[in-house]
This record gives C-alpha cells, sequence and structure tokens, in this order.
C-alpha cells in the first residue's frame, strides 16, 4: 500500500524513479519499495513525503484521499505567505495546490483582495480591477463567504470604474456596508471626495497626502491657484510614497489647471505630460 501511493504521487509529479531517490536510497530499492517488494524504513518514508510535498502520515492511513494530504501539507506554507503579505505568491501557492473547497476558496477571496489593493494604490488600476474581481468571484463561491471582503472589493471596483471613465461620469451611488481597515477607508473617502461625493475627509491625520491634496482643491474652489499650485507642487515631488499614485494622477491634472491660470505654460505641459504617462500606466 505505501509503495503504491508512492507511486501514484511521483507520476503524478512527473518524477523519475532516479529524481525521487536522489542521493538517499538507490533507484532499485525505491523500485523496489513500489512494487511491494521491500518495506521502506521511517527515515525512508519521512525523506520521501517531504520530497513529494505530503505528510508522511498520507502513507500510514487508509482515511482521507490524496487532495487532503496534499492540502494538509501545503496550507501551512500558505498561511505563512498571506501573513508575511506576499499576497502574489500566495496566490501562487494556491493555484499550484489546485484544490476549490470552502477553505481555499476564502484564501483566494482574500490574497486576491490584497492584491488588488497593492495594484490600487501602485497606480495599475487595470490589473487591480481583474484581482478584485477574483476576490468577489472566489468569496462567492465559498460557503465561508464574508460580506466586509466582498462590500470593500465591490467599492473598489466602483472607484476604478469611476476614475478610468473620467471625472465627468456620475460616481456610483451604491449603497454599501463600511469598509473596516484604516487604509482602505482613507482610500475610497479620498477618492469619493474627489468625486464631490463626499465633503470631509476624516483620516487626515494617518494619509496626511490625501488630505493636502483635497484642502489644495478647496482652495482652486476658492480661486487661491497660487496658493494652490504650491501644495500640489510639493505633493506631486514626494515621488517616493507608491501607496498615492491615484492622487499623484488626480494631483498632476489639477497643477496643470493651476499653473495654466497663473501663465506658467511650462509647468502646465510638465504636469500633462506627466499625467498622460501615469494614465498609461494605470491601464496596464
Amino acid at each position: 500500500m505505501i509503495g503504491e501511493k508512492i507511486r501514484a504521487l511521483r507520476i503524478q509529479k512527473k518524477m523519475t524513479q532516479a529524481e525521487l531517490a536522489g542521493s538517499f536510497i538507490t533507484r532499485n530499492m525505491l523500485s523496489q519499495i513500489e512494487n511491494g517488494v521491500a518495506m521502506p524504513s521511517v527515515p525512508t518514508v519521512l525523506e520521501l513525503a517531504k520530497r513529494l510535498d505530503v505528510p508522511a502520515s498520507y502513507f500510514f492511513s487508509d482515511a482521507g484521499t490524496l487532495d487532503d494530504y496534499r492540502k494538509i501539507g501545503a496550507l501551512d506554507k500558505i498561511k505563512k505567505l498571506y501573513a508575511a503579505k506576499d499576497y502574489e505568491k500566495c496566490l501562487g501557492k494556491l493555484r499550484e495546490l489546485g484544490i476549490f473547497d470552502d477553505e481555499t476558496e476564502m484564501l483566494y477571496a482574500w490574497a486576491s483582495l490584497s492584491c488588488g489593493i497593492e495594484k490600487y494604490r501602485a497606480g495599475y488600476l487595470k490589473s487591480a480591477r481583474s484581482y478584485f474581481e477574483e476576490a468577489l468571484t472566489h468569496s462567492q463561491k465559498s460557503l465561508y463567504g464574508n460580506p466586509a471582503l466582498s462590500d470593500t472589493a465591490a467599492q473598489y471596483l466602483d472607484a476604478v470604474a469611476w476614475i478610468r471613465a473620467g471625472e465627468k461620469t456620475p460616481y456610483p451611488r451604491t449603497e454599501r456596508d463600511t469598509a473596516a481597515e484604516l487604509g482602505v477607508l482613507a482610500d475610497l473617502s479620498y477618492i469619493q471626495a474627489v468625486a464631490g461625493e463626499r465633503e470631509t475627509f476624516e483620516y487626515g491625520t494617518a494619509f496626511p497626502m490625501y488630505a493636502d491634496h483635497l484642502k489644495a482643491r478647496a482652495d482652486m474652489q476658492k480661486g487661491n491657484y497660487r496658493t494652490a499650485a504650491q501644495s500640489l507642487k510639493e505633493l506631486v515631488a514626494r515621488d517616493g510614497e507608491k501607496r498615492y499614485a491615484v492622487m499623484k494622477y488626480y494631483a498632476l491634472h489639477d497643477l496643470e489647471s493651476c499653473s495654466s491660470r497663473e501663465g506658467d505654460y511650462k509647468c502646465a505641459y510638465e504636469c500633462a505630460s506627466a499625467g498622460r504617462a501615469l494614465a498609461e500606466k494605470m491601464n496596464k
């Protein structure tokens, strides 16, 4: 029985006997084990289990399917990747595992949502949209579907759709529950404020760049274009802030407008060029 399981796993992983045996045991000994001629020692079983990426208990139990044991072996690594915020690797390991049940679907959903948020903040909106859509799909497939997760993904999708459509498009007015994580609240509140759907921004202490841009916009509305332009120039110069790509796109647009009104056409041209480059990035 043990030999049959070893052989089945080896074939599934497209490994030759020599590759699996390595220098630990001879290929001939592995052949004897697989054919039931020889019984492997416990150290041999432990080593083969490690190389085949399954718990050693799989070879000694008649209960549970191969997928059950593959999942046990893989989930610990996947959860560690998620905890380390290495979301793309986490998704890669989930795809490699290829098991779709209620637990793995939710892991897919959370990792996809997290990847989407990272891409959104970096300005890759087309990629972000794909991840948010995946998050919704996987969450809906799981018995443990999380309303907060689905709501957050849906709100980001609203934001992406509005940004890509242009400022003259009405912002989606879908009633949704409030997302919990502070950074998410700041992202969504900011873009709603830019769209004119929110009068106040409550997260300025934690996310001052969002607050500074909205203040500059308020100065523009009052006709204080010179003051706004100075604030906007300082904002767009902060290249180290990777999470503010969306804000930078709108700040460039506003600085272009202020510069034109103040007769600084060189700055206006530079902002227009930088804005177009950022817009192209958003659609990659």
